[in-house]
């Protein structure tokens, strides 16, 4: 893993964010908040999942995803569109629930200059939650990696212009946004992230997100398949990416904490059967005397 200790110079790129024109509430607070960090953004006008582009519609077969996450995925695809259209190199792509603290830009900077060549996708809103393979250590303290199983959540990312290109890849849309995007085998897309959360959220429910309700439908649909177990491509794909050491050790990584997440709720079970059982105990001894 490198680590990088010299200053990087800091230079300009392009922010966009997703919202909605009904809500001006989020909107207001997104660009309070990126105007105390001295940054400036372009508003994605984003959809309704009812009122889909005319240019979007083929891509999203019927009965499929709610409406929810239907708008949800095709306003990312027009923040994509931009890219491709204006022939912008990268951007920075915010939800309106997105919160940032101070030196943000900075960490921005610091991971631009740390990715590795032809990168296309770069997570920064979603803290690890299984093992990954450290890259870079940035002077701000965050770790670049390449993780075994992509993060969850579309808040907050970096897309290159070659990413969104792929990402545009004309097929129909079967899973929401963020679940594609934690499929890269799928796009052949070069994913990274940060290890530590860099854009958190605001204490309210975003209105693009898909909707919470999905979840009986989303295992209907095999949701599961975001496991790169669980497909050969998506197999493949990981060993490529991370080499086979890697990949052994992720894996060993993620299987003993799945093991101690479940002896954790067995042990857990266990101690509530017991207190029950001797709550009930006194109870019927104490009923006798």
């Amino acid at each position: 893993m490198r680590t990088l200790v010299a200053e990087q110079k800091d230079r300009e790129f392009t922010i966009l964010y997703i919202n909605r024109d009904k809500d001006v509430g989020r909107r207001k607070a997104l660009e309070v908040n990126l105007g105390w960090l001295g940054l400036e953004a372009e508003r994605i006008t984003a959809v309704e999942g009812r009122k889909l582009p005319q240019e979007l519609r083929h891509m999203f077969p019927p009965s499929r995803l709610s409406p929810g996450e239907v708008g949800c995925y095709a306003s990312h695809m027009l923040a994509w569109t931009k890219l491709v259209e204006e022939d912008i190199p990268f951007a920075l792509v915010l939800e309106d629930d997105a919160a940032m603290d101070k030196g943000f830009a900075k960490v921005i900077n610091e991971t631009l200059a740390a990715a590795p060549e032809g990168w296309d996708f770069i997570h920064v809103s979603t803290a690890r939650r299984f093992s990954h393979r450290p890259l870079a250590k940035l002077p701000s303290g965050h770790t670049l990696a390449r993780f075994s199983r992509v993060p969850a959540a579309t808040r907050g990312y970096l897309i290159s212009n070659a990413g969104a290109r792929k990402m545009l890849k004309p097929i129909p849309r079967l899973f929401p946004v963020d679940l594609d995007t934690r499929l890269p085998w799928k796009f052949d897309l070069d994913s990274y992230g940060l290890v530590e959360a860099l854009v958190g959220e605001r204490p309210s429910i975003s209105t693009i997100s898909p909707i919470p309700s999905a979840g009986r439908s989303r295992l209907r649909r095999g949701i599961r398949l975001n496991n790169p177990l669980h497909t050969w491509s998506g197999l493949v794909f990981n060993i490529r990416k991370l080499g086979f050491a890697w990949w052994l050790r992720c894996l060993a990584a993620n299987v003993g904490r799945r093991i101690g997440t479940s002896l954790a709720k067995i042990v857990r079970f266990a101690g509530t059967c017991t207190a029950a059982f001797r709550s009930t105990t006194m109870k019927r001894v104490a009923a006798k005397l």
